[in-house]
């Protein structure tokens, strides 16, 4: 978002074949990297933006729409990494991020990770309040906030407080934001917001949504043959963080590596099951993704009792 004390943007000046090509126009000057994609023949949408300090406040209002977030991963994402706070303030949306399809209603609200690819949608007119800050402000009292991304949150006495707090900051009229108004409301904004995120509990991902720890197990059986499977690649082709995809794990009782070389194991000892007597046991470790014969076979013993040569003719405990 530009340096700008208040900007308004609306497309009812715009003639209709135009208004969605300016909507985007517009939409991309404010945030970065956004696509917007109407649901009705009819559009429109106005936007008015508002700095607060280093708080970046906007409030946007549209017809049924998509919004996507393509990933930038460009110099500006990495040095000053972003977070954005999606209030719902009228309608509902689908909000999409990290695995999550959350649905947001009036005075719910989701965090965002500016650096990621999300959706929403938005099924008739809406209107959201949209908070953006540096991600530093929370990782100082918060450590990682990956467990919190995608989530719905807002329901909770703390968050209701938060919620509040944003609809009345954004209600003030822009005349009364003095330097002392200005530093205020920015400190307790985040105060506010973290006291949000600790009243939406600790719950891992896992727990929360069983259907992301499915698709990550699924991901896994898929690549185990790659050597380089690990929590970093497999975050990857998420768009997700090593360390979401470790809570993830963490929620079904295992860690990445434990859970890859049971499965590993699982398959190789399948291949032998099956009686393959004329592939060497060295391409069978190879071919269900280890890289070392000796890693393999102690692994092997350990897990099932004897050998794999011995585990294939029978000799199992």
């Amino acid at each position: 978002m530009q340096e700008m004390q208040e900007a308004r943007y609306s497309t009812s000046a715009v003639p209709e074949s135009e208004r969605l090509a300016y909507w985007n126009d517009t939409v991309n000057g404010v945030f970065d990297s956004l696509a917007v994609d109407r649901r009705d023949e009819a559009f429109g949408a106005r936007m008015a933006c508002r700095r607060i300090k280093d708080l970046e406040v906007a409030m946007v209002e549209s017809s049924a729409a998509t919004v996507r977030h393509l990933r930038r991963g460009d110099a500006a994402d990495l040095s000053r990494p972003m977070l954005k706070v999606h209030l719902q303030d009228m309608g509902a949306s689908v909000n999409r991020q990290a695995g999550w399809d959350t649905t947001l209603g009036d005075g719910e609200f989701t965090l965002c990770d500016g650096a990621r690819p999300y959706s929403i949608d938005f099924a008739s007119t809406n209107r959201m309040l949209v908070l953006r800050f540096p991600a530093e402000r929370l990782a100082a009292r918060l450590g990682s906030v990956d467990r919190f991304v995608g989530r719905r949150l807002g329901r909770g006495a703390r968050s209701a407080m938060f919620v509040s707090f944003f609809r009345n900051a954004w209600a003030s009229p822009g005349e009364t934001q003095d330097d002392l108004w200005s530093e205020t409301v920015s400190g307790v904004m985040i105060d506010l917001l973290v006291l949000a995120l600790q009243d939406s509990g600790t719950e891992t991902p896992a727990a929360l949504n069983p259907e992301w720890g499915r698709r990550l197990c699924a991901h896994v059986d898929e690549h185990l043959h790659e050597p380089g499977l690990r929590a970093a690649s497999i975050a990857a082709s998420f768009g997700v963080t090593p360390r979401y995809v470790q809570m993830v794990f963490a929620g079904m009782a295992t860690t990445v590596s434990a859970y890859i070389l049971d499965r590993r194991l699982d398959r190789a000892a399948e291949r032998l099951r099956r009686g393959l007597r004329d592939a060497p046991i060295s391409v069978i470790a190879f071919d269900v993704g280890f890289q070392d014969l000796s890693h393999f076979s102690r692994s092997f013993r350990g897990r099932f009792g004897v050998s794999a040569r011995q585990y294939r003719a029978g000799c199992r405990i």
